[in-house]
């Protein structure tokens, strides 16, 4: 992306992306956030142009939106936490460790209550390609790091092999 979106982002937990209408920004949801992150983390974009976003150089068309947006979100590491973030939220056997108002976007961690199985995961895991799963040697765990460089696909083929894990524990 040739810019950086500008935001505003207020609460924790599922991600409630806002996007405004041509010509606002936005502000255009400003009496309705404080309500929303009651629930969600709320994200109001300012999209190209619009706001305190930049114009920047590429064409204003809803292709190029669209593209600033799948580009914003993977910045913000939106989608792959999310995903995981879900799973985990409604598994029976995986705990996330951390807080929802204090769940990182890049590093999820989780255990299952137990850590013979725990120990168990992050072996079966990485006889399945799934490696460097294995939480902090004080804490112990399951770790997840999810930055930048690991695809969404990755992230798709942890929670598939997670939920095959749960099937057969």
């Amino acid at each position: 992306m040739d810019i950086a979106l500008a935001f505003t982002e207020a609460g924790s937990g599922t991600p409630l992306i806002l996007l405004h209408g041509n010509g606002e920004d936005g502000t255009y949801f400003a009496p309705h956030i404080a309500a929303l992150a009651r629930h969600f983390r709320v994200i109001a974009l300012d999209t190209r142009g619009h706001g305190k976003s930049p114009r920047g150089s590429a064409p204003f068309t809803i292709a190029q939106f669209a593209r600033d947006l799948r580009d914003f979100m993977d910045a913000q590491g939106i989608e792959k936490a999310s995903l995981l973030y879900d799973y985990l939220d409604e598994s029976r056997l995986f705990k996330g460790t951390a807080e929802k108002e204090f769940r990182s976007r890049m590093n999820v961690t989780f255990v299952t209550g137990d850590k013979d199985t725990d120990a168990a995961f992050v072996k079966e895991a990485a006889a399945h390609g799934l490696v460097n799963l294995k939480g902090h040697r004080l804490v112990g765990g399951i770790r997840a790091s999810i930055y930048n460089a690991m695809p969404i696909e990755g992230v798709r083929r942890l929670v598939d092999f997670m939920k095959e894990f749960e099937a057969h524990a």
